[in-house]
C-alpha cells in the first residue's frame, strides 16, 4: 500500500510539474461571495495556475475585492490578469475570455464567481483528461455539492448515470460550466465559435460541440465544488420538483426551440462534426420541421435522442408531440 502510494504521489508530482492551466473567471456584481472563491481557487493542490477575470460591467464592490486580491496573491499565480467584458450577457463573456486567452496552456477551467472549489478541484480533473491523447478534444465534468448562501450542504445535483453523447447533448446540458476541465484542442474548437451568434450558454455549447466530434467526455459522480444557492441563481440548481415545472414550463414557452435554434446555427458551421453525428443532427431537424406527429415519433426513435433521467425523458417527448422542440 505505501509503495501504491508513493507512485501516486509521484505521478501527481510530474503532473503538477510538467502542466499548466488557465482559470477562465466571469463576474458581475458578485460582491458577496466572490473573495472566498478567488481564496478556495489560490487552495488549489494544482499550482501551475493563471487567473484570467472578465468582468462584465460590475456596479458593485466586485472589481475593487478582485483588484486587492490581485496586488495580495500575484506570487500565487503564474499570471492574475483582469479584463472588461462585452456586456452582452454571461455566455458570451465566457466565449469571449477564451478566446481571449492564447492556446499556451495544456488546460482550462471555467469558473463562476459565486462557488467554492474543493481543493483538489483541478488536480483530479486533469488526472482525468492526462488519459486520453492530447490531441482529441476531451471535456472532464462532475456533480456539484449544493450549499445555502451561507454554505450550509442543502444536497447534490442530479447524479446522471448514461455515458455523455451527442444523442443527450442535443437536447440537454450534463453539467454547469463552473465543473468543466477542458485540453487544449477542446479550447481551439471553441476559439472557432462565431460570435456573431448567440449563445444559449458557454457550458452547454461546450458539451454540444465536444461530443459532436466524439470527443472524450468524462462526468465524475464525485462532487468537486460547492455550487451556492441564492436568488440569482435558484432555477440553475434544478432542485425539487418546483424547479424541475418551472423549467418544464420554460418548454411550452417556446425557450426550449429558442435555444435548439441557437445551437443548430453553431452545429452548421462546426466542421469536425462526425458523418455519424451528422445523420443524427439532419434527423433531430426534421423532427422539429415535421407536421405529422406520427412522423415526428419515428424521427425521434430513429436519432435516438434521449435526456438523462425519466422525467427529463418525460418532457422530451412531451416536447415532440406539442411540437416545442
Amino acid at each position: 500500500m505505501a509503495l501504491l502510494t508513493l507512485i501516486h504521489n509521484d505521478q501527481t508530482h510530474m503532473m503538477k510539474k510538467n502542466k499548466s492551466a488557465a482559470i477562465l473567471m466571469c463576474t458581475y456584481n458578485g460582491e458577496n461571495f466572490i473573495e472566498e472563491q478567488l481564496e478556495s481557487i489560490k487552495n488549489q493542490t494544482f499550482k501551475n495556475l493563471s487567473l484570467f477575470i472578465s468582468d462584465d460591467g460590475s456596479s458593485d464592490r466586485t472589481l475593487e475585492i478582485v483588484k486587492s486580491f490581485k496586488q495580495k496573491n500575484m506570487h500565487c499565480f503564474q499570471e492574475i490578469k483582469i479584463i472588461e467584458g462585452p456586456s452582452c450577457g454571461f455566455a458570451k463573456n465566457f466565449l469571449n475570455l477564451v478566446k481571449g486567452v492564447g492556446n499556451d496552456y495544456d488546460f482550462y477551467s471555467f469558473a463562476d464567481q459565486d462557488d467554492f472549489w474543493h481543493e483538489d478541484k483541478i488536480e483530479s480533473g486533469i488526472f482525468e483528461l492526462e488519459k486520453y491523447k492530447k490531441e482529441i478534444p476531451s471535456l472532464f465534468c462532475s456533480r456539484t455539492k449544493l450549499v445555502n448562501q451561507f454554505g450550509k450542504k442543502i444536497g447534490y445535483s442530479k447524479n446522471f448515470k448514461s455515458a455523455p453523447k451527442f444523442q443527450n447533448a442535443l437536447v440537454q446540458s450534463i453539467a454547469g460550466g463552473n465543473t468543466m476541465i477542458f485540453n487544449k484542442s477542446s479550447k481551439i474548437i471553441l476559439n472557432e465559435v462565431n460570435m456573431s451568434i448567440d449563445i444559449t450558454s458557454h457550458d452547454w455549447l461546450l458539451y454540444i460541440l465536444i461530443s459532436a466530434c466524439d470527443g472524450n467526455i468524462v462526468f465524475s459522480q464525485k462532487p468537486k465544488i460547492d455550487y451556492r444557492i441564492h436568488k440569482a441563481n435558484l432555477i440553475g440548481s434544478n432542485l425539487g420538483f418546483k424547479n424541475f415545472l418551472k423549467r418544464s414550463l420554460l418548454v411550452f414557452q417556446n425557450k426550449w426551440i429558442d435555444w435548439n435554434n441557437l445551437n443548430i446555427e453553431h452545429l452548421k458551421k462546426f466542421k469536425m462534426i462526425t458523418p455519424s453525428n451528422k445523420k443524427i443532427l439532419d434527423n433531430f431537424i426534421s423532427l422539429r420541421h415535421e407536421k405529422n406527429i406520427f412522423m415526428r415519433i419515428l424521427l425521434f426513435k430513429k436519432s435516438g435522442l434521449r435526456r438523462q433521467t425519466v422525467l427529463g425523458n418525460i418532457s422530451l417527448f412531451a416536447a415532440i408531440v406539442f411540437k416545442k422542440i
